[in-house]
């Protein structure tokens, strides 16, 4: 019955290897939701037109010509 609980391959190692294959499923789960936001984040900058030019105002204080960006101190 020990060699069963304690030894290579026992019960407790069983229980370890399920918590670590748990832990990689959910790091899988997360990568893959984060992959599909990259993709559909592609896809919007290959389609949209006008997301590129949402990203250029917001990141890059862009404007078109004739528009007057102010900046508001926090």
């Amino acid at each position: 019955m020990c060699a069963l609980l304690f030894e290579d391959g026992g019960l407790i190692q069983l229980r370890k290897y399920r918590a670590q294959l748990h832990g990689l499923q959910q790091e899988n789960h997360r990568l893959r939701q984060s992959h599909s936001d990259y993709l559909e984040t592609i896809n919007k900058l290959r389609t949209d037109p006008y997301e590129i030019e949402r990203i250029a105002r917001e990141q890059y204080n862009r404007a078109r010509p004739g528009d007057t960006i102010v900046n508001l101190q926090e």
